[in-house]
């Protein structure tokens, strides 16, 4: 009976049952309280892991897109081929006096070529030296004509051109005013000058270059009609060029 009104203390006693259903709820609350901090730190851990994530797929994307457009940049632009240190070679321009007849004076020692479509007049080209004979070359077209002479007795002249000293001359010298054309041998060297333009008798003296001064020997001359057509001026210039002495 003692025992059995002791535990019906017990379960009547309000205090000792509010104190048993507090320690009873209060071990959930604590759990409770544990799951929600678990769940916002593998929230927030994963927040930062999608934002790490994403910014590394972002710097991926951008640096693939930079490259590409590098890339086609490379493509678009040619690249300049590295300049040689060695001299480039140029082909030689071809002759046009490479078909040309040749034309060989064994007495004066000399040859000179002519195109086929002009004459060579050496009838009193090849004469024997002396006091008496002089000698002439003429090689024409028409009315156009280039004569060479080598007189017996002649004295000698010099003309100035306009890009000569006109002090300390000889005094046989005469002046070539104007504009003048230089011939040039195969070399390169000039060889010989004439004035641009003829005289009245559509005529041209032309001088040999000796050494400081063009002169008169031998003397050399070329003419041409009335409204005289300047290639075969020209010419006549290239058949002068190719002039070689043998001596």
């Amino acid at each position: 009976m003692e025992n059995q009104e002791q535990v019906n203390h017990l379960n009547t006693n309000p205090a000792i049952q509010t104190e048993q259903v507090n320690g009873e709820q209060s071990i959930p609350a604590q759990a409770g309280k544990k799951n929600n901090f678990l769940v916002i730190l593998l929230s927030i851990l994963l927040v930062i892991s999608l934002s790490i994530t994403g910014f590394f797929a972002y710097q991926t994307q951008k640096l693939v897109k930079e490259l590409s457009e590098f890339k086609n940049q490379n493509l678009a632009t040619p690249t300049s081929e590295p300049e040689s240190t060695f001299p480039m070679y140029t082909e030689p321009s071809p002759d046009p006096t490479a078909n040309w007849k040749t034309y060989k004076n064994n007495v004066l020692k000399y040859t000179i070529k002519y195109p086929s479509d002009w004459t060579l007049d050496k009838s009193e080209a090849e004469l024997p030296i002396n006091d008496q004979n002089s000698q002439k070359l003429v090689i024409y077209k028409g009315e156009y004509k280039l004569t060479i002479l080598w007189p017996s007795a002649y004295g000698p002249g010099i003309c100035l051109f306009d890009d000569q000293p006109r002090v300390n001359v000889p005094e046989m010298a005469s002046y070539c005013e104007g504009e003048y054309i230089e011939v040039k041998n195969s070399s390169g060297t000039i060889v010989h000058r004439r004035l641009e333009t003829p005289d009245k008798y559509n005529q041209w003296a032309v001088y040999t270059f000796d050494k400081k001064y063009y002169v008169t020997v031998p003397p050399i001359s070329f003419s041409a009609p009335a409204g005289y057509d300047v290639d075969q001026i020209l010419i006549m210039d290239q058949i002068l060029s190719t002039y070689t002495s043998l001596n």
